[in-house]
């Protein structure tokens, strides 16, 4: 049983205002995984009956946002976070979640992978992985979270990022996903830095 309600006002006016919406598959659910983690560093869903359920809504989104013009999605926030959450089993998620929502609408744009921080060398192994199974072409970009006090400190990673990108998935680009401080006090990404 799914209540979009909540969600359909933000959808609903970001759509009126003229913005394009991108939302994200995540988190986990508890009814199927009592551990399951409700933000970032949880675990990817696993298990017959957790995947089940994570494949049914994962198509019920779709179906309810598509038709709202809702054309972009990201993968599972941060799944780096967790070190059980190996290369393998995001890409897994990656290919099995990009894969239903192109069954339900094939004109969606997905972005791949949605890593903390900018592990080059994890991106392309990665992307190796999907296009050794011929899955390339689900993905529109690799979503990162490129958290530093001075963003120029990530120049350097971003065009090591871009001529790998260049290289093994040309068709792919870079989207930087979260990144900067918090407006406020926070235990997060750059805790501790004044905004």
């Amino acid at each position: 049983e799914y209540d979009f309600a909540w969600l359909d006002r933000i959808v609903d006016d970001a759509i009126s205002l003229g913005l394009e919406v991108c939302l994200e598959t995540s988190y986990g659910n508890r009814l199927y995984d009592p551990q399951a983690a409700l933000g970032p560093g949880g675990l990817l869903p696993a298990g017959e009956e957790t995947l089940a359920a994570w494949d049914r809504w994962v198509e019920a989104m779709v179906r309810h946002y598509a038709p709202k013009g809702v054309k972009e999605w990201m993968m599972y926030n941060e799944p780096n976070l967790r070190k059980e959450n190996t290369l393998e089993k995001i890409v897994a998620n990656n290919i099995r979640t990009a894969e239903i929502i192109k069954r339900i609408d094939p004109e969606a744009k997905i972005g791949a992978m949605v890593l903390s921080g900018l592990p080059v060398e994890a991106i392309k192994t990665m992307l190796e992985m999907i296009k050794s199974q011929g899955k390339l072409d689900l993905f529109h970009w690799v979503i990162y979270h490129g958290y530093s006090g001075n963003p120029d400190r990530l120049n350097e990673r971003m065009a090591e990022l871009c001529a790998m990108l260049a290289e093994v998935a040309p068709n792919i680009k870079a989207w930087q996903g979260e990144a900067g401080c918090a407006s406020e006090e926070v235990q997060f990404a750059l805790s501790g830095i004044d905004w």
